[in-house]
């Protein structure tokens, strides 16, 4: 049986060569999501998703240790369009405050473009998502392009009927850049998730984030994730 805890440990064990490489401490992070879609035609459909990224030991400073520190609150919109049956358009755009509880907090406008699709190897299913950001940051601008590969399959049984559970697993790369710099990221991502009914589903995980890979300084993190999505 897939519980809680053995999700920590797989997560921990992938994240071992970062550690034996000396990259610096875990940062270990909190981000509550909310995930609201409604279906407007037989194609295009819109969804909205609200979040808040917390920090419980984020630097202080140097001597000064770690403080809790709330990264960022978001909001992102879409509208997607399906294209075929196992292949959907998307387009959005995100709002967000950076370091809320700072006195000037920053504030990042995103723009996104996504095409997500699904291929089968035998009789699993894989999703993928290919998606580009531009992203503008008070007086900065960067490019992020983004690939995401998950397998999902339930716990009981065959096939996922409303009332039970499944596991998630999925692997994302990031390369980010402008005309001055560009770095890469990878995010490894694994969840657990109980499906009530097409209309709602609860989904908790951790993700082990390396970002930052090529600028000297890289950052690992472990998140913690609390998703609910409520279609209609």
């Amino acid at each position: 049986m897939y519980t809680f805890r053995n999700l920590v440990r797989c997560l921990w064990l992938v994240s071992l060569p970062a550690a034996a490489a000396g990259q610096p401490q875990f940062l270990w992070q909190f981000e509550p999501e909310f995930s609201y879609t409604r279906k407007l035609t037989d194609r295009w459909s819109f969804n909205a998703k609200p979040s808040v990224q917390q920090t419980f030991n984020e630097p202080a400073g140097e001597g000064a240790g770690t403080r809790y520190q709330i990264n960022y609150t978001q909001v992102q919109l879409f509208g997607t369009y399906k294209l075929w049956t196992t292949t959907q358009l998307s387009g959005g755009y995100s709002f967000r405050f950076n370091d809320l509880l700072d006195e000037s907090p920053g504030r990042e406008h995103r723009i996104m473009e996504q095409v997500a699709f699904v291929s089968f190897l035998g009789d699993r299913r894989l999703a993928h998502r290919i998606r580009t950001e531009q992203r503008f940051e008070d007086d900065e601008f960067i490019n992020r392009w983004r690939y995401r590969l998950a397998y999902e399959f339930p716990l009981q049984g065959q096939r996922l009927d409303p009332g039970e559970k499944y596991l998630i697993t999925s692997n994302e790369v990031l390369l980010s850049f402008n005309a001055w710099e560009r770095f890469a990221g990878n995010r490894l991502y694994l969840g657990i998730g109980w499906f009530f009914s097409n209309k709602q589903k609860v989904e908790a995980g951790l993700q082990y984030r390396l970002d930052d890979v090529g600028t000297g300084q890289p950052e690992n993190a472990i998140w913690f994730t609390t998703a609910y999505y409520l279609n209609q």
